[in-house]
Parts: C-alpha cells; sequence; structure tokens
C-alpha cells in the first residue's frame, strides 16, 4: 500500500512524542521550561503534543536532549511499538 509507509511514520513520531511529553511531566517541566531549554516554541510543543504537527528528527533530538532523554532508546522503543501494532509483511 502506497500510503503505508507515511502512517508508520506518524504513528512512529507520534509514539516519540507520547514518551517525550510523559518524560517532561514526569520530571515537573512546564511546556515553557522545555521551550526554553530545547529552542522549540511553546507553541510547537503544544502542537505536537496535542497530535496536530508531525516532528522532525531535529525536533526529536533538541527535545530529547532538553529532557535528558537517550535519543537512541526513544528510537528503539518506538520501532518496538510499531512492530508490535503491525503485522511483519506491513514493515519494511
Amino acid at each position: 500500500m502506497p500510503g503505508l509507509n507515511l502512517e508508520i511514520s506518524e504513528q512512529f513520531s507520534q509514539i516519540c512524542v507520547e514518551q517525550l511529553k510523559t518524560a517532561r511531566v514526569t520530571q515537573g517541566i512546564s511546556q515553557y521550561e522545555l521551550a526554553k531549554r530545547s529552542g522549540i516554541s511553546r507553541t510547537m510543543i503544544h502542537h505536537l503534543e496535542n497530535g496536530k504537527r508531525n516532528p522532525t528528527l531535529i525536533t526529536i533530538h533538541a527535545l530529547a536532549t532538553a529532557l535528558d532523554v537517550n535519543l537512541s532508546q526513544l528510537v528503539q522503543t518506538g520501532l518496538e511499538i510499531i512492530q508490535h501494532l503491525r503485522s511483519p509483511d506491513e514493515i519494511s
């Protein structure tokens, strides 16, 4: 299916954002504070966390760094969740 890779990419991005939001909330950091630490606007963080925008890898990296979240682990967890949600023949 032509749109499948885009769908998987969007799901992966949202999973990463959800993990970052969990880290932010667990650490007691506001969106405003995260914006100051990461250089990503508070409005963009709000849109990302509410599923209105998809992040670039650079944005994910900036947020992960600001939250002291291991980027490799973040990506690995995202891939594991995608693999669990999809059948093996759908992921290429």
